[in-house]
């Protein structure tokens, strides 16, 4: 049984990084996995339930790998860069399971309501962003923008270095110092002249 589950899900997995997950059906998980309908159904009852478990699951483990025991620390630069190297090493190791979660990032609200830990973003980047930006620590935007700026340049960093075709960390570690520092500059706030 869990291995029906297993193999749905690496197939589903597959061809929505090939096709798109809007292009893939039901039927061609279905095909690919050489599963039955009745198989299927009884681990899904749609694809967009197996969408939400992958997106889910997945999104539990780039945290806990991501986060660990960084909510502790306070220097909200320091803070924010661990995030994002600790996210690209992520994303660079992970790369099919990443290229699926940036599908539904970057499409948020084509999954409706009822999906709403799609969007669903880390309190306690939250509650770090508000101190910085109480703080004067970082220039006074919508927290939403700035989590989803951080986010959208650490992708931007995981698709360079997949696009060099990079993939230990002794030739990508030296590509993320300068791109989170493009980040954080834009970020930071700036006294007046």
């Amino acid at each position: 049984m869990y291995k029906d589950k297993i193999q749905i899900i690496e197939a589903a997995l597959q061809l929505f990084n090939q096709k798109g997950i809007d292009s893939t059906s039901v039927n061609d998980i279905i095909l690919f996995s050489r599963i039955s309908k009745t198989i299927f159904d009884e681990h899904f009852e749609s694809k967009d339930a197996l969408v939400f478990e992958i997106y889910a699951e997945g999104k539990k483990e780039m945290y806990r790998f991501v986060y660990g025991e960084l909510l502790d620390e306070e220097d909200y630069k320091v803070f924010i860069k661990k995030v994002f190297y600790q996210a690209t090493i992520w994303g660079v190791n992970n790369p099919d399971l990443y290229n699926f979660m940036t599908q539904i990032q970057v499409h948020p609200l084509q999954w409706g309501e009822e999906h709403e830990i799609y969007i669903i973003v880390n309190e306690s980047i939250i509650d770090k962003t508000e101190k910085a930006l109480e703080a004067g620590v970082i220039k006074d935007l919508p927290i939403n923008f700035i989590i989803h700026f951080m986010s959208g340049m650490q992708a931007s960093c995981i698709t360079y270095i997949h696009s060099l075709k990079v993939m230990t960390p002794e030739e990508y570690e030296p590509l993320m110092e300068p791109m989170f520092e493009v980040c954080w500059d834009a970020l930071r706030a700036t006294e007046e002249i």
